[in-house]
């Protein structure tokens, strides 16, 4: 999922989208307007909330929201986290709504895999659970119909030691050993004791893509990549190829998309954009009209050599306070109260969390991604290769061509593997001056 941004926003990411004005005889553009305004400010929000390099998963965190959506029972708390006129939500335009947040997850289910090593690139499970009875019969059937979730009763398996030990056990049979929602200091909830979660709502989504040309390792080596501070890292470990890519470039950007091998039907892309020229700063430029236009671009551009060097990444991230976020970016107060489907306590306590384990190396890209919403009880010329070096802070996605799995910026060496520790130094003390490699 794409989200949007208003020309009004001077840093990156999202944009609102005037969900009001579409034509009632539009609904279904209606419900992506909305839907995209939705994620879109929650991702703007998120890159605001982050000093340096950041990473969220829009679409993990909109199938959370979606779920979270069905287990509410006001509509007048609908309205005001969808951002729409008061009444204006009737059945089908939920419906529609539910389908959109939900269409990732009907596209991937997890009921065809072999085992914990089977090679489907994308994996995808939902469900949620609640030490009470579901007080509306709607919210399991919208989950199994939107989300392919089941939502568990945790007295129904008195064997399991808490809710999150039981669903954790659901995510485990569902996909044969491949994904546990709440393994034990490795989940969404690290942050959170679960044996006093009440309720909770998860998404994990496992991602296994290999390029559709691999890089040789053999010409991995350092390189600076300069910070947007202006420090430079002197050691960088960039992986370096000569390959047939989308490419576009404009006055103020570049970007590349290389292709991961198709496999069952998914095609997966990398899309990198930095600065035309390298800069330290330039990135603070970059809207989310910016990035779309140049995605629309390399979607339809013809490939050409590019002589690529992208650093390798490690990236791992926990967002423990995402409900913070998401109130912020929607000018909301929700709280467990408002999971009417769950009957949780009425001093219960919500929270919003997801975390990302990613790799990027010279055979592909590894990612796994958990979030969860918890309740618990208080206590362009041909003529010559094109140069793409991302040697400066730089905008990361995997994408499918419609929606955005993950969304990093890199900023800093947070995310940049290295040969060592980091070696940092200031321009005038740098090694390097030009963007010539250094092979090890």
């Amino acid at each position: 999922m794409n989200p949007i941004q208003s020309s009004n926003q001077p840093s990156l990411y999202p944009l609102q989208a005037n969900n009001q004005a579409a034509a009632p005889d539009h609904s279904t553009r209606r419900a992506g307007d909305i839907v995209e305004t939705v994620i879109g400010k929650i991702s703007s929000q998120l890159f605001l909330e982050v000093a340096g390099s950041a990473a969220h998963s829009p679409t993990s965190i909109s199938t959370v929201l979606g779920m979270m959506l069905a287990c509410m029972g006001d509509n007048a708390v609908k309205e005001k986290m969808l951002g729409i006129p008061s009444g204006s939500l009737t059945p089908e335009l939920e419906d529609e709504i539910h389908g959109l947040l939900g269409k990732f997850s009907k596209n991937h289910p997890c009921d065809n895999l072999v085992g914990p090593n089977d090679d489907n690139p994308v994996v995808i499970v939902n469900g949620s659970i609640s030490r009470y009875i579901c007080q509306n019969d709607k919210y399991p059937e919208i989950l199994s119909k939107h989300y392919l979730a089941e939502h568990l009763l945790y007295r129904e398996h008195p064997s399991q030691k808490c809710p999150a030990d039981t669903l954790d056990d659901h995510f485990k049979a569902k996909t044969n050993n491949r994904i546990s929602c709440f393994p034990t200091g490795d989940g969404p909830v690290d942050a959170v004791n679960r044996y006093i979660i009440d309720a909770a709502i998860c998404n994990v989504m496992e991602i296994k893509a290999n390029w559709e040309t691999a890089f040789s390792s053999n010409k991995t080596g350092e390189r600076i990549f300069q910070r947007e501070d202006g420090a430079i890292i002197e050691n960088v470990l960039m992986m370096h190829t000569t390959d047939s890519l989308q490419f576009v470039r404009n006055s103020d950007f570049k970007a590349i998309s290389k292709d991961f091998k198709s496999a069952d039907g998914e095609h997966l892309k990398l899309v990198v954009i930095t600065p035309s020229e390298s800069s330290p700063t330039k990135i603070k430029d970059l809207d989310r009209q910016a990035i779309n236009n140049l995605m629309e671009q390399l979607a339809h551009s013809p490939k050409q050599n590019v002589d690529l060097a992208l650093p390798k990444m490690e990236i791992e991230v926990s967002n423990n306070e995402l409900l913070e976020v998401v109130n912020k970016a929607l000018d909301t107060d929700i709280s467990a109260k408002e999971l009417t489907s769950l009957d949780v306590g009425e001093y219960s306590y919500l929270r919003i969390t997801q975390k990302i384990n990613a790799s990027v190396d010279e055979r592909g890209a590894r990612i796994k991604v958990a979030s969860a919403a918890v309740s618990r009880s208080r206590g362009f010329s041909h003529s010559r290769n094109e140069d793409f070096s991302v040697d400066c802070p730089s905008f990361v996605v995997i994408t499918n061509g419609k929606e955005n799995l993950l969304e990093a910026t890199l900023k800093c060496e947070k995310f940049l593997s290295t040969r060592g520790a980091a070696e940092i130094s200031y321009p005038h003390n740098s090694r390097e001056s030009s963007r010539s490699w250094v092979l090890g």
